[in-house]
């Protein structure tokens, strides 16, 4: 009787909170938008104004992704920040398009599908768009940014940035205001891109 109540309440566009913290403010009807990480050349560009799907991903899918290219460039992103760089995210992908091989990864903190469906279809972002794994980081953003942290080896929260730049496996660079430092560091005379 209890599972038909929830799933009767559900059916109606409730929120999801499975283990107290998976899906915390994801509603039924956008579940099937959430898929797991397969690897970042699975993952193809949409047509603006299509549907967003979020990929779940944790520091071992990164790990991977990294791997398999050149360069990577991650962004963590939080889409209700209503900072230019927040809210106008093609500017990552034109920035990201200037190098052949770098691939970029903006990864949203949370699943606000409403949010970043809105700030995807305001600018010129085609990429897929990833999630960090509630599962695994869960929802309190401070202890999902210690565990990302020490997933890298970063000793001190504060020194993990919005930006981190791996060349192939190996993290070379974590910091903030990544767009202007990001195009220094892959014009760096020692990168040679």
């Amino acid at each position: 009787m209890c599972a038909a109540f929830l799933t009767l309440l559900c059916s109606e566009g409730c929120l999801i909170m499975i283990g107290e913290n998976s899906y915390r403010g994801v509603e039924t009807s956008e579940m099937h938008q959430i898929e797991p990480f397969q690897s970042v050349l699975a993952h193809e560009a949409k047509d603006s104004g299509a549907d967003i799907t979020l990929y779940e991903i944790t520091s071992t899918d990164i790990k991977e992704a990294a791997r398999e290219n050149p360069y990577t460039w991650v962004h963590i992103w939080r889409p209700w920040c209503p900072n230019e760089l927040c809210q106008n995210i093609g500017i990552f992908q034109e920035t990201s398009e200037k190098y052949d091989d770098v691939a970029l990864m903006m990864i949203s903190q949370t699943y606000d599908f409403k949010e970043i469906q809105g700030i995807v279809n305001r600018s010129s972002f085609t990429l897929p768009v990833y999630v960090m794994k509630n599962e695994y980081y869960g929802h309190k953003l401070r202890k999902a940014s210690e565990k990302l942290a020490a997933d890298f080896d970063i000793e001190d929260v504060y020194l993990l940035g919005d930006d981190l730049i791996f060349k192939s496996d190996s993290l070379i660079y974590s910091g903030e205001n990544g767009i202007g430092f990001v195009d220094s560091i892959f014009t760096a005379p020692s990168l040679k891109l």
